[in-house]
């Protein structure tokens, strides 16, 4: 089972709200993930959308903390799309630079459908390498901007994946593999 974690769904951020009961559920479910994940039950990745957004956190040590917990996930297989290669002469010789060309989207006309029905550019970007890369479960904590408006939806049209707290992905996990 493929798990994609929105960057909401990263330990450090969930953790540092644990004292909020509906947080605490969150941060047991997670913790029971990583075990399955790391018993190679579920492969829980990370993409470079959640380096962009973590980087942009300003307290340090948390930060650091992050960065560890972006770093203990796998990235995704299909997580940057190389299309072209821009070319510049530098000298009257033939001497050149050549620069890939790569987005952190792999479907720019998905991407365009999901911002259409509202998710902003971040979450929908998250969204989209989720179906490009065959996962099951898009995990976000999300319930206002994603999980409320739009799961249904998205279960319907990028069928089957699921989108989930992290306590609703663990009872599909149980489901599927039983108790830890």
């Amino acid at each position: 089972m493929r798990v994609y974690c929105d960057t909401d769904t990263l330990f450090s951020n969930i953790k540092r709200h644990e004292s909020q009961p509906s947080v605490k559920k969150e941060l047991e479910a997670l913790k029971k993930l990583l075990v399955y994940h790391s018993g190679k039950k579920i492969v829980m990745f990370r993409s470079l959308g959640n380096l962009r957004e973590l980087e942009k956190t300003k307290n340090l040590r948390q930060l650091k903390k992050l960065c560890s917990d972006y770093e203990s996930l796998p990235p995704l297989p299909k997580d940057e799309r190389h299309y072209g290669s821009d070319t510049l002469i530098t000298e009257p010789y033939g001497g050149c630079i050549s620069n890939p060309l790569v987005s952190d989207v792999q479907d720019e006309a998905i991407c365009a459908e999901l911002e259409n029905r509202g998710l902003k550019r971040p979450d929908a970007r998250h969204v989209t390498q989720a179906v490009c890369n065959g996962c099951d479960i898009f995990m976000t904590r999300d319930e206002k901007s994603i999980i409320r408006p739009h799961r249904a939806w998205i279960e319907t049209r990028f069928c089957p994946i699921k989108v989930c707290l992290p306590s609703q992905a663990l009872a599909e996990v149980k489901s599927r593999f039983g108790p830890i």
